[in-house]
């Protein structure tokens, strides 16, 4: 699943990136870092975390990381992430590497064959995240391009 944020003033931004090349990295990739570390910290916040043992495997695995000077990611490296920000449909669940599935309800096991899930409601918590992130990266980046206009 991919995020997709818009910037704005972009054409600004490399317009006073060639202006004072040196200032502008150093500000516009200061920019971009806090930027998707406040992402990363926003989805952390606005992920559900599970009511059972050890719940907040999926909050606990949400990181931002460089991977270019001006390339930043912020990822929940988890199986289910996407499953749980976007919901999913009803669907079959059948065994892979057993006869049979078995789980309990309410103390008794139960054995079967296929269950019938009635799919899951999403949460938007990556997705409600990235869109305040939208909001605070063109606030960072504006700032960014006044301190490289302050500079020339």
């Amino acid at each position: 699943m991919n995020i997709s944020i818009k910037i704005n003033n972009l054409d600004k931004l490399y317009d006073n990136f060639k202006l004072s090349p040196k200032v502008a990295s150093k500000e516009y990739s200061g920019a971009l870092r806090a930027s998707s570390f406040f992402i990363q910290q926003r989805a952390m916040s606005y992920a559900p975390v599970g009511k059972y043992q050890g719940g907040g495997t999926l909050r606990q695995k949400i990181k931002a990381r460089a991977v270019g000077q001006y390339s930043f990611v912020v990822i929940a490296d988890t199986k289910y992430a996407g499953y749980v920000d976007q919901g999913t449909k009803p669907h079959v669940i059948v065994p892979r590497n057993k006869p049979f599935l078995a789980f309990q309800i309410d103390g008794r096991w139960v054995r079967t064959k296929r269950v019938n899930h009635p799919g899951t409601k999403p949460t938007y918590f990556f997705t409600n995240a990235a869109k305040d992130g939208e909001a605070y990266l063109n606030r960072a980046l504006d700032s960014a391009m006044q301190k490289v206009i302050d500079s020339l």
